[in-house]
């Protein structure tokens, strides 16, 4: 049984398929792969199962555990992954051929597995708060540390010289080869991060356990920002093959980006506020939502847009629609005023086409492909106002027929938008040109 989802943020429509993964049976960890096609899901019964996505059909199914897996974590080189499990046990799989390659029982409960700095073996990071390295082809375990805290997720940094760590205490930064701490953050007293990841070469991104999202400076241990949640992020399986969604609210508008577009520059500290929290596929197709104990479900994205949230902070003020049976149109953009300096960018169905142009009086050409039979949207974000308020912009939109010059205003609290609905495939309905319901 499948039923549609969609919604639809500043004309960002995406329709979602529930789709075969976390339907029938409440799936624990959903996990994206290397290759785009097949997908990794563990169920409660400690069971691997590897998904076709493009006929939605099980490839196959690994008695991996006894009881339910804690955690799914590839290699740099993605040709293996490691899973943990309550039944104690640690075990590696080559990705390819699905075969173990190596597996050991300990003590305590895993709660993490991580490929080592060589990737000749992995690290292993207890409930009880043990660090223990195993080595391919060696039984021998070899304990690097112990604390009081139960950890709750690990990383290697992104020079693979420290170990990052999340517990019940604090975020650490530890030295890989002698276990110390070169730096410690405690969690704020509302709340416990319980997820970290790297968000970039020397920024991490930490999840709280109530969702807030909170980027941090590695190299001089500062904080850089903090967006607000209403809901859980229920430790997503978060890897380099997958994007990270954030949906919810700035102000009273909804919002949907990608968080590996957040631009520091920009204002996010006040009046955003997360809703959802999805993984999606690196060529934004299948979604992951995150659901209650861990429970999420996989879904077909049908159609997407995303624009970036500096884009969408500001409501569209100047609205104008052009109407073509062509595929193609040229649009030329000038200053048909006084020149005074203003400086605007162009973003086209959620990409960026021209930034932080200069106007001048002579045209400048961009050539623009329509989307068949859809409505395509063209946003005047201006980034200065010149020596004359508003940012006006014109602009000539050609096609094959005909030639129509607008005016565009926008300043920097609002955006200018052009409506372009190519009906080379027959007229739209009404509905397709209508922003859907909020999801």
């Amino acid at each position: 049984m499948f039923f549609l989802l969609s919604f639809n943020t500043f004309s960002q429509s995406i329709e979602l398929i529930e789709s075969f993964i976390g339907y029938q049976e409440d799936s624990e960890i959903i996990s994206f792969t290397p290759n785009n096609r097949i997908i990794l899901s563990g169920d409660y019964q400690g069971n691997i199962n590897l998904w076709d996505l493009k006929y939605q059909t099980l490839i196959k199914t690994i008695k991996a555990h006894q009881l339910p897996i804690n955690s799914i974590k590839f290699s740099e080189n993605g040709k293996r992954f490691t899973t943990c499990s309550n039944d104690s046990s640690v075990k590696v799989w080559d990705f390819n051929s699905g075969k173990l390659i190596d597996s050991v029982k300990i003590k305590d409960i895993p709660k993490i597995a991580l490929f080592n700095k060589k990737e000749n073996g992995y690290l292993i990071f207890t409930e009880n708060g043990e660090i223990i390295e195993k080595k391919f082809r060696y039984k021998k375990l070899y304990h690097k540390l112990s604390q009081k805290n139960t950890f709750l997720d690990a990383i290697l940094s992104y020079d693979k010289k420290n170990i990052i760590t999340c517990d019940e205490k604090s975020l650490k930064m530890r030295n890989y080869i002698s276990g110390e701490i070169e730096w410690e953050v405690f969690h704020p007293s509302k709340n416990i991060f319980s997820k970290v990841q790297i968000h970039s070469q020397d920024t991490l991104v930490l999840w709280s356990e109530n969702g807030d999202i909170n980027f941090w400076r590695e190299k001089d241990d500062s904080h850089l920002l903090e967006i607000n949640a209403t809901n859980l992020h229920n430790r997503l399986s978060i890897n380099k093959h997958c994007d990270i969604i954030i949906s919810g609210y700035y102000k009273d508008r909804p919002f949907l980006i990608n968080l590996n577009e957040i631009d520091f520059s920009e204002n996010y500290k006040t009046d955003f506020v997360i809703a959802n929290t999805f993984l999606s596929s690196l060529n934004k197709t299948y979604l992951v939502s995150s659901g209650e104990e861990r429970r999420h479900r996989l879904m077909e994205i049908k159609k997407h847009r995303f624009f970036p949230i500096s884009v969408q902070k500001r409501k569209v003020a100047d609205k104008k629609e052009f109407i073509t049976n062509s595929r193609y149109i040229i649009l030329e953009i000038w200053d048909n005023a006084q020149v005074d300096g203003d400086t605007v960018s162009l973003n086209f169905n959620g990409e960026w086409i021209l930034k932080n142009y200069g106007l001048v009086r002579a045209k400048k050409q961009i050539f623009l492909k329509l989307e068949e039979g859809e409505s395509n949207e063209l946003i005047f974000y201006a980034k200065n106002l010149g020596k004359i308020s508003p940012n006006t912009t014109a602009i000539n939109l050609i096609d094959k027929k005909k030639i129509k010059e607008f005016e565009i205003n926008s300043n920097l609290d609002e955006n200018g938008k052009i409506t372009l609905i190519n009906t080379s495939k027959g007229n739209l309905s009404q509905n397709n040109m209508i922003n859907k319901s909020n999801y």
